[in-house]
């Protein structure tokens, strides 16, 4: 049984996606399911290379953070805010990229009737979960640097902490100028300060953590225009600044302990904080409203694909 959440436009308006393995041939998404070669298909897959991302760190965020962490709480709340700022004429397709156990998924479902949202994601088993709680979304597995969505297919698309698990995230980024439509937009949020990496980001299988002058040279590199940018967790900076830095020196590469069981410790007590953490969260998207956030736990960065505008650097297409 799914929670009563359908996505308002899917049954409305059927698209199309390619055939998984046959190019010449596409395959329908119906309203309900991918028709694929006469038979019901609820999550439509792809071939996906190694990625920093598993079903086990799926598993972990679930059971220690869910869907309550305050800075998970904020971040969603963020990610709805530029979406419905973004989105410029009725009936537009919302992509999110990453959308791992789909708490966000189902706030854009909620705040975007009339819109299309999709959802896609690495692993198959967390897309085949939500497909059954979530009737009426189309859901995709794929690797985004072999991404296999058609040209201008989204009008909006949403990455929250996903190019740092993948290994090429250039290319990530030349997958995405070429998806978006002329004049659409891309929603990124990534963790900040590469100098902080941690043996939280080695349990989280990060490749890396990006300072933002580093994140909005790259998406331009790749065509984009970088429209609004600040950043998650100034108001705890100093706070999550000192943890990371005893994180390094208490935990080094090489040391004989459970890693992953430390790291959900982790996680588990700052959600216990959750009431004053949410509180303080809100203060600062309002903040965020009014002024540049320059330090804080993750990047921010709305960037648009313009109209007449084409990448003629970007690398060829995998």
């Amino acid at each position: 049984m799914g929670n009563g959440i359908v996505n308002s436009r899917s049954g409305q308006s059927p698209f199309t996606l390619p055939h998984p393995t046959m190019s010449s041939r596409a395959v329908a998404w119906t309203g309900q399911a991918f028709d694929y070669d006469g038979r019901p298909v609820r999550v439509l897959a792809y071939d996906v290379l190694p990625s920093g991302w598993t079903e086990e760190l799926t598993e972990l965020h679930e059971q220690t953070g869910g869907s309550q962490h305050f800075i998970d709480i904020a971040s969603r709340r963020y990610a709805c805010d530029e979406v419905l700022r973004c989105i410029t004429h009725p009936s537009s397709i919302v992509l999110e990229i990453g959308c791992s156990s789909g708490f966000l998924l189902k706030e854009l479902i909620e705040t975007l009737p009339g819109h299309c949202v999709v959802g896609a994601d690495y692993t198959i088993g967390t897309l085949e979960a939500l497909g059954r709680q979530l009737p009426g979304v189309p859901l995709v597995q794929f690797d985004l640097t072999r991404c296999p969505l058609a040209d201008d297919f989204a009008d909006v698309v949403v990455l929250l902490n996903v190019l740092e698990h993948i290994g090429d995230d250039e290319a990530a980024m030349t997958q995405l100028f070429r998806i978006v439509k002329p004049g659409g937009a891309v929603i990124i949020e990534l963790p900040a300060e590469p100098s902080l990496f941690d043996v939280y980001d080695r349990v989280l299988l990060h490749h890396r953590r990006y300072t933002m002058r580093s994140l909005t040279a790259a998406l331009e590199r790749h065509g984009f225009v970088v429209e609004r940018r600040s950043h998650l967790g100034f108001i705890l900076y100093p706070l999550f600044y000192l943890a990371k830095r005893l994180n390094q020196l208490r935990y080094p590469t090489g040391r004989d302990i459970d890693e992953k069981r430390l790291v959900a410790g982790m996680i588990a007590t700052t959600r216990k904080s959750s009431a004053l953490m949410n509180f303080v969260m809100r203060c600062e998207h309002v903040l965020r409203r009014h002024f540049y956030l320059p330090l804080g736990i993750r990047c921010l960065v709305t960037c648009r694909r313009t109209v007449f505008q084409k990448n003629t650097d970007r690398a060829p297409l995998c």
